[in-house]
């Protein structure tokens, strides 16, 4: 199929669907992009093909940056390539933190692995340790990215007074009015050991989160990641399912699916954050445990926050969210719960790109493996575009017959 068929589609299929994504972190400033995947890179953005693309983002931590196929970091497990002995290596540190944007473009980062005794990323006169894809970011902007299949799984051995934040896409956010984590999503496992004595902070997203306005940074995204935490001795024990803990801004529009258990004296553990946040339109399984949304529960900043049974997880009806622009749920689906429109859930156990959309037409798929739309042997986020597009062909008044036609004939 002609590569130059499928982008003049997309394009004029999504005319009008689109995310803005902030350039420089001033609002004025912006560039359109495709809600689809975008396939060339725009004006004052670097792309993003490799593994080794995104260990250089550590060299510019202002520019801006986006993904232009999957990640998969399968050789940060140990002893693979890019195992730094820890497996990856977080980008940004205290004291140079990632000030810019990365933004997704609907792709995923596959297979991060962190593990062992991360003692020594310690820094800081804080003594501070941040765990994740990045490890510190301050005033920059993550959008529609997704963390698949990660496997976090360290331990922290310093006594000392050592505050450590765990997230799978960032350990330490500090955002002001425009920074924001939007449109992400991620799954796995993450397990911490914490013999420390002072505060520990772990999200299924963002460990620990320091907004200094009260405004809505962290916004439609979800976590199906299962989060096992042990800490007896520390001072304050801090674990969500987007967010650990952290001080002002909202979590709005998003849900977790994953399992929380967390052994300390001194837990805070919530549904949706573990500490003391403002939620509005938030979900969580009521199946995974007895845990409510927040930590530190504080009803009256909460707006539509619901536990939910599996069944009512499974149905639209039970989520204020937007499936017109931002949601959808396929009950063909292996997961059966919402996923982001622009960001297509992928399982890489099965290898199937799951449609965005229900698809009840077998006959546009031109390959022979169920899912395979350009009949290239994979199932892979070229196929969840084509899929996307194939909906959004259809919305613009296109029938069965003319997608059957541009799918043989390219």
């Amino acid at each position: 199929m002609k590569k130059k068929s499928i982008v003049c589609l997309m394009v004029a299929a999504l005319i009008g669907s689109s995310v803005v994504i902030p350039a420089n972190n001033i609002q004025e400033e912006t560039i359109t992009v495709s809600a689809a995947v975008y396939d060339t890179v725009p004006e004052g953005y670097t792309g993003i093909y490799t593994i080794n693309d995104l260990y250089a983002v550590r060299n510019d931590l202002s520019g801006n940056y986006i993904l232009m196929n999957d990640i998969d970091m399968s050789e940060t497990a140990p002893g693979g390539e890019w195992d730094s002995g820890n497996g990856w290596e977080p980008i940004g540190s205290y004291y140079n933190e990632f000030k810019g944007n990365l933004y997704g473009n609907g792709y995923k980062i596959r297979n991060m692995h962190i593990y062992g005794d991360v003692s020594e990323f310690a820094e800081s006169a804080d003594n501070e340790i941040s765990v994740g894809l990045f490890g510190y970011v301050s005033y920059g902007t993550i959008l529609d990215l997704g963390i698949v299949d990660c496997d976090i799984n360290i331990t922290v051995n310093n006594t000392g007074n050592t505050k450590v934040n765990v997230g799978t896409t960032v350990g330490y956010y500090t955002a002001q009015e425009y920074d924001t984590v939007s449109e992400c999503y991620s799954t796995g496992s993450i397990n911490v050991e914490y013999n420390g004595n002072d505060e520990l902070y772990t999200g299924g997203l963002i460990g620990y989160e320091y907004q200094q306005t009260d405004t809505n940074n962290v916004n439609n995204c979800y976590n199906n990641c299962n989060i096992t935490v042990a800490a007896d001795n520390a001072s304050s024990c801090y674990v969500g399912g987007i967010v650990g803990g952290g001080m002002r801004a909202e979590v709005v529009a998003a849900y977790s699916t994953g399992k929380i258990t967390c052994e300390s004296a001194n837990a805070y553990t919530g549904a949706i954050v573990g500490g003391d946040r403002k939620l509005v339109q938030c979900y969580y399984l009521k199946d995974n445990s007895n845990i409510t949304a927040g930590g530190k529960n504080t009803d009256s900043k909460y707006t539509d926050v619901k536990s939910l049974t599996s069944a009512q997880a499974k149905s639209q009806a039970a989520y204020n969210f937007d499936f017109d622009e931002i949601w959808t749920i396929d009950p063909n689906a292996e997961y059966p719960y919402p996923t982001l429109i622009n960001v297509p859930y992928v399982s890489t156990q099965s290898s199937i790109v799951e449609p965005t959309q229900p698809t009840t037409n077998p006959s546009i798929s031109t390959g022979t493996k169920k899912g395979d739309m350009n009949g290239d042997g994979l199932v892979d986020a070229v196929d969840a575009s084509l899929i996307l597009s194939y909906y959004a062909y259809l919305s613009t008044g296109g029938t069965i017959d003319d997608i059957d036609e541009w799918m043989q004939n390219g």
